[in-house]
């Protein structure tokens, strides 16, 4: 019988991970969003891992940007129920009342599908056609709605915004304010380097939990470019944001999203200096990137509280297509 996964954005993160002191590094000095004709112009002044100030302006399309989401909707049961009983009614409906009677009935979270019938073999064929149909129609409102069934490191089963879906469709989006990134690196470019600057901006930006976060229920989590105009994240919205930004700079590079329960982060394979901190998954070894801040973690750095959390076992992991 099909039970709805209830919501668990219970690893929903409480995530601004600091340190004892706190430097210049990554402090944004300034922030400004300018609406110009058909783009959106953004302009960040701030200081990078190494004191460094950097400046960094760029625009986005509008029109690339139409009809990708801007909020991550709710994660709303009752709606969901509603929506199977519609598709179940209808089906039903479309069942000879000779051969089959049917009766829906709300049981909890679920809608029980009773099927009375003289013939075994129909009843049996009746009961997968409704469970299918449960099934697609749960499905196709995590799609729409950008939510994925996940299940934890401790085995619980819940939803989630679907982060890698996120990644992969802004990538695109972004690929222009990538090459604007490694320009700024000057004679200094290189892997590190990148990701460094990168970090150190994308820790640089507001830490916000948001109204909701708390809730379980998708509210907390920023899409990106909702993120750039309000200019403020929690870990798994910078994560994201992050990540789209920098598979265009490495399309081949094999990097994962990194869950943990009140955490995100993210891990990719790459050669490793003897000081970086690294985690293993199914064969690849990844060194930490945590985009979150504001602790200015530079590129193998992590916090004490994610490392404790992955050597405990407590990391769940997303590879990035």
């Amino acid at each position: 019988m099909h039970r709805m996964w209830l919501p668990l954005l219970l690893f929903v993160f409480l995530c601004g991970i600091s340190r004892s002191t706190f430097g210049v590094p990554n402090q944004q000095l300034s922030f400004n969003r300018v609406e110009k004709g058909q783009s959106i112009k953004y302009d960040y002044r701030w200081y990078d891992h190494n004191n460094k100030l950097r400046h960094i302006t760029f625009e986005i399309d509008k029109q690339a940007i139409a009809k990708l989401p801007r909020n991550q909707a709710n994660y709303k049961p009752a709606l969901i129920q509603s929506k199977i009983r519609r598709d179940l009614t209808r089906l039903a409906k479309g069942v000879d009342p000779r051969k089959a009677r049917i009766n829906l009935q709300q049981i909890g979270n679920d809608l029980d599908v009773s099927i009375r019938s003289d013939n075994p073999q129909l009843i049996n064929l009746l009961h997968t056609e409704f469970q299918n149909q449960k099934q697609l129609t749960y499905d196709l409102y995590l799609k729409q709605h950008y939510f994925e069934k996940f299940t934890s490191s401790s085995g619980a089963n819940g939803v989630k915004a679907d982060h890698i879906r996120y990644i992969q469709e802004f990538t695109p989006v972004f690929k222009e304010i990538a090459e604007q990134f490694y320009e700024l690196l000057g004679d200094e470019k290189s892997v590190r380097n990148y990701i460094d600057l990168l970090l150190s901006w994308a820790q640089s930006i507001p830490y916000s939990t948001l109204t909701g976060r708390g809730e379980s229920n998708g509210a907390g989590f920023l899409p990106p470019i909702r993120l750039l105009d309000a200019n403020m994240g929690d870990c798994d919205s910078k994560s994201v944001l992050f990540a789209a930004l920098l598979r265009n700079y490495l399309p081949q590079a094999k990097f994962q999203f990194i869950i943990l329960p009140k955490h995100a982060l993210l891990g990719i394979k790459t050669s490793e200096q003897p000081s970086d901190f690294t985690v293993e998954n199914n064969g690849a070894r990844l060194v930490i990137m945590e985009p979150t801040g504001p602790a200015p973690f530079g590129f193998g750095e992590a916090a004490e509280s994610s490392k404790t959390m992955i050597q405990r076992g407590l990391a769940t992991f997303q590879v990035i297509p």
